[in-house]
């Protein structure tokens, strides 16, 4: 019953603020700990972990979450092999495509991506026409 947390470079590619991102998070953080929920491993995409990338700022706010444990997975990490070699995980995204293969493999899938206030039109446009999959496999938090 493992749980897992995967980022998408959407600060990177400039569709939401760090700030909106980092709030988001603290809803997150709040919904899992409502249910008892006390590990979360988490990835971040590579562009986040470049010397320009959220990545750092995220890693400190996660390890500064007292309720929550969070362990963060090792860069090489293959999410899809995770996700084919296990069963009964739960994962949290935005709208990372893992989350859809998560969910098309039989795992639970949350997405937060409601939660992601003040995002600019480029990223309301990006939602607003996804795949229809994505609406019928994805749980929103």
């Amino acid at each position: 019953n493992g749980h897992i947390l995967v980022f998408d470079a959407l600060v990177e590619f400039k569709l939401v603020s760090l700030t909106s991102l980092l709030e988001s998070l603290k809803e997150l953080i709040k919904y899992l700990f409502e249910r008892s929920i006390k590990f979360v491993h988490y990835k971040l995409h590579p562009e986040q972990l470049k010397e320009s990338g959220s990545g750092k700022v995220i890693i400190e706010f996660l390890s500064n979450t007292r309720e929550i444990e969070f362990l963060q997975l090792p860069e090489n990490t293959i999410l899809e092999m995770i996700i084919a070699k296990n069963v009964n995980l739960t994962f949290y995204v935005a709208i990372s495509s893992v989350g859809l293969y998560a969910a098309l493999c039989g795992h639970t899938v949350y997405s937060f991506m409601g939660s992601l206030k003040n995002s600019n039109e480029s990223f309301k446009n990006l939602t607003e026409n996804l795949p229809d999959v994505f609406s019928r496999v994805l749980n929103k938090i």
